[in-house]
């Protein structure tokens, strides 16, 4: 898994994360709204990239370079506000087991997008 998946690979990174912790039906309107954050937030990333991506061989001047640089990292800080809103009522309904798979998750890998 990569710190940030690309848009197009965002579902099979939810399904192995809510395989991992093992969602069960009852928290599934909390994972939705998890799932839901991190699809939003690669889908903007990955706007952000490509963008980056296409403008990589036009001329830029230092200026306009740090404009973009500066809205992908607001763009992934913001990721991370989003994942933790979401996630915190998820993490409240977890059993203990499945605590420690996310504490697990997010201290070796953090937040994946």
């Amino acid at each position: 898994m990569t710190p940030w998946p690309q848009a197009d690979r965002i579902d099979s990174h939810i399904a192995l994360l809510k395989s991992e912790l093992g969602i069960t039906a009852a928290q599934g309107g909390e994972w939705r709204k998890v799932a839901q954050a991190m699809r939003h937030s690669a889908s903007t990333l990955g706007s952000l990239r490509a963008r980056l991506e296409a403008e990589r061989h036009d001329p830029q001047d230092a200026i306009e370079r740090l404009a973009l640089q500066q809205q992908i990292m607001q763009a992934k800080a913001q990721a991370i506000t989003d994942f933790a809103t979401a996630f915190k009522p998820l993490y409240d309904r977890l059993n203990d087991d499945q605590r420690k798979a996310a504490d697990a998750l997010l201290r070796f890998h953090g937040y994946r997008g």
